[in-house]
């Protein structure tokens, strides 16, 4: 696609200022950002400290790396992992990891007011999204892993690119939100039955898979545990009779202070499932980062002539950006391949 036929930039909360680097960057870099556009729909960062490597093995030129500099740096600022129709994709799992709680916030939020018993509270809770996270992204890796989601996603892309450009829905794509009323802003309005079909399908995807959506055609987003908290039970109720809805394939910790008899019953859940390897959530975390660079890597300047040893290349890069040893990364990378394939539907037990 010419960036001249680019669709208008929509601004979106917490985006606006994004429009006009995003505008000066495509200015500038328009070659650069055509080639990338022919490659992919979704144009993703690569990082930048691993752009030494691609120099010296794909002989990239002085305007490609400087492209790739900026557009890295862009990303970065908005906490993006990409761009796509001139608005930038969110994937936190694909950021480089944040920070501990910093001592400069904790000044500043002492300053607005926050009184000294509240800030460790803080502090916990951020601990604790940040633990839920990093195993959510786990499932998110079990799920690239799979060969029968794949297939889906493949159906399912086919049949988005194959709609009209105006009802095309954007990335990242949701579930259709249920409504009881349908809101003023939506009357008025008609589906046509291909995008009818295309939503139902989605849908359905979503409830197969445990998604709230998917953030681009590679990226899946898992929805997460239900916990409600029993302190905040309505009054006469049991706190023993809330639901507590768990992923089956959401590995449980003591951490979470679910109970013995809960963590028992989700472990059985998780075994009748063919879940037998929930305890190496981090092995999956790790084949998300994996299979996401290798893909990038592999269609960015894809006409370029490839070095000799490119799979050592590959392992290299790859490691560089996640901070792994080459040679765990390759055999990270059997084991990716292995699940895709089919050949394997759990990680090898010598991993």
């Amino acid at each position: 696609m010419n960036v001249a036929e680019q669709p208008e930039f929509v601004n979106l909360p917490g985006f606006t200022a994004f429009e006009p680097l995003w505008a000066e960057f495509s200015r500038l870099h328009s070659q650069w950002l055509r080639e990338r556009l022919s490659e992919n729909e979704v144009v993703y960062r690569l990082p930048e400290k691993a752009l030494d490597l691609l120099e010296a093995n794909l002989q990239l030129d002085a305007d490609d790396l400087a492209a790739e500099v900026v557009y890295d740096r862009l990303c970065l600022r908005f906490k993006a992992i990409g761009a796509w129709n001139n608005r930038p994709i969110l994937y936190r799992w694909l950021l480089p990891a944040l920070a501990p709680f910093p001592k400069a916030l904790i000044e500043s939020m002492t300053s607005l007011g926050w009184k000294p018993e509240q800030l460790p509270k803080v502090v916990v809770m951020v601990q604790i999204g940040g633990d839920v996270s990093e195993r959510l992204q786990s499932v998110a890796g079990r799920r690239i892993c799979n060969p029968f989601f794949l297939d889906e996603v493949d159906r399912l892309r086919n049949a988005w690119r194959s709609l009209a450009d105006a009802e095309r829905p954007s990335l990242p794509l949701a579930r259709t939100p249920g409504f009881q009323q349908i809101p003023d802003c939506l009357e008025g309005t008609r589906t046509t039955e291909a995008l009818a079909d295309f939503l139902k399908a989605f849908d359905q995807f979503c409830d197969r898979w445990c998604l709230l959506g998917m953030v681009t055609w590679d990226l899946p987003d898992p929805d997460g545990p239900k916990w409600p908290e029993p302190t905040r039970c309505p009054q006469g109720s049991r706190a023993e009779a809330l639901t507590f809805r768990t992923p089956v394939d959401f590995p449980l910790l003591n951490s979470d202070r679910l109970g013995e008899i809960a963590r028992d019953q989700h472990a059985a859940s998780a075994e009748r499932s063919g879940i037998t390897d929930i305890k190496r959530w981090e092995t999956y975390a790790r084949l998300l980062e994996i299979d996401h660079w290798e893909r990038v890597l592999r269609t960015r300047y894809a006409d370029a002539a490839r070095p000799r040893n490119y799979v050592t290349f590959l392992a290299a890069t790859i490691g560089q950006v996640i901070d792994l040893d080459a040679e765990r990364v390759q055999e990270y990378r059997k084991q990716l391949r292995a699940l895709k394939s089919g050949r394997r539907s759990l990680l090898s037990p010598r991993h």
